[in-house]
């Protein structure tokens, strides 16, 4: 007879990231968004000893020699905080402001491109070096891609370079990779078991710390799945004989009443 499968286990749920300070604690937790995928794995670093008499090299013995827990996760969010994590980084804010007689490059040709040093740029006006500066004309000497500011040149007969622009530039967001330190985490599930009557599922991993971002897709045809991957470590904070605790982390299951 087939014994009968009485508990299975397929959930979803919401992800909280809490930097977690030197003794322990975790102030405040932030929700990463909507996160396909997060999962566990447990491994065990063992030696395996065979016996050496029968001549078949016959298992007779493992040894443990470590213990170790890697996180993965799937990302859609694409926020300040979760970019943060991302790219090791942290986000900046840069104020509106105005610029003046910018100088491009000497000697610059018909199809040559200037990036100015903001983007985000507006009101346009780009004058030669003449005693008497000429103005030139938008769509005839040059075009222009506001957002990126790059300014393309169409015509430089007549004019005395260096050309120079004046512009404005709108605030913006800054997210710089690799600036920061490698922070540890407390990651929190808060879920819901689908294949057993969306009973409660709460896990808490203590101390987790990521790698950057895997994969980033500048250019996609599908919504961008960012990947995080990293290693549990041992929380020394917690006895290592408490059972309801652990070193590394726990699930906590509702009790039926």
């Amino acid at each position: 007879m087939l014994s009968t499968v009485t508990s299975l286990f397929s959930s979803q749920g919401v992800i909280q990231l809490g930097s977690r300070a030197a003794d322990g604690t975790v102030k405040t937790f932030f929700d990463i968004g909507n996160a396909p995928k997060i999962s566990v794995s447990l491994k065990t670093d063992v030696e395996e000893i065979k016996e050496s008499s029968s001549g078949q090299r016959l298992l007779m013995a493992r040894l443990e020699k470590g213990k170790s827990a890697e996180i993965s996760m799937e990302l859609h969010n694409f926020d300040k905080r979760t970019i943060e994590v991302l790219l090791r980084g942290t986000q900046t804010h840069v104020v509106s402001g105005t610029v003046t007689a910018e100088a491009m490059q000497s000697g610059m040709a018909v199809g040559d491109i200037y990036r100015t040093a903001k983007p985000f740029i507006s009101t346009v006006v780009i004058k030669d070096s003449a005693g008497t500066p000429a103005t030139l004309a938008y769509g005839t000497d040059y075009t222009l891609d506001a957002d990126a500011g790059l300014v393309r040149l169409l015509n430089v007969t007549g004019f005395t370079q260096p050309f120079k622009v004046d512009y404005a530039y709108a605030g913006a967001d800054v997210n710089a990779m690799f600036v920061t330190a490698q922070q540890e985490y407390t990651v929190f599930f808060s879920g819901i078991n689908t294949a057993n009557a969306d009973k409660p599922v709460l896990v808490e991993l203590y101390r987790t710390i990521f790698d950057p971002a895997e994969n980033i897709d500048f250019i996609s045809d599908n919504v961008n799945t960012f990947t995080l991957k990293g290693s549990l470590l041992i929380d020394s904070t917690k006895s290592a004989s408490d059972p309801t605790l652990g070193q590394f982390g726990r699930i906590m299951t509702k009790t039926p009443v």
